[in-house]
């Protein structure tokens, strides 16, 4: 598992919690195999 959040906005971290679009939740600069498994990243896989 990893969690790497980065924004080139200095204030993005100012408010709680910090809001990233969805779009770019999961598919962009993610592994090919999470990517496929969470990219519709509806209740079943966030429950997962």
């Amino acid at each position: 598992m990893f969690n790497l959040l980065i924004s080139g906005n200095p204030e993005s971290w100012d408010s709680s919690p910090y809001e990233l679009e969805r779009g770019r939740s999961v598919v962009e600069y993610t592994a090919d195999e999470i990517r496929e498994r969470y990219r519709n990243f509806d209740d079943k896989s966030i429950r997962e």
